[in-house]
């Protein structure tokens, strides 16, 4: 996913999380991560896309 992310989502900006960030618990309670790898999309503070798929996300950047 990691790698997905960083060739299709250049225009996006953010951070990855992954187990390695000291944040990691933190986060994925705060946004009930239940499946990894999962990719969250937030405008602003609302979320508008959650998607663990490369197809999602194709399917949703083609929305847009």
């Amino acid at each position: 996913m990691k790698e997905f992310v960083s060739q299709n989502l250049t225009e996006f900006t953010g951070e990855i999380l992954d187990e390695t960030k000291e944040n990691f618990l933190e986060q994925v309670q705060k946004h009930g991560v239940t499946v990894a790898p999962v990719l969250i999309l937030f405008d602003g503070e609302t979320e508008v896309f959650r998607g663990s798929e490369p197809y999602e996300i194709t399917d949703f950047l083609a929305t847009l």
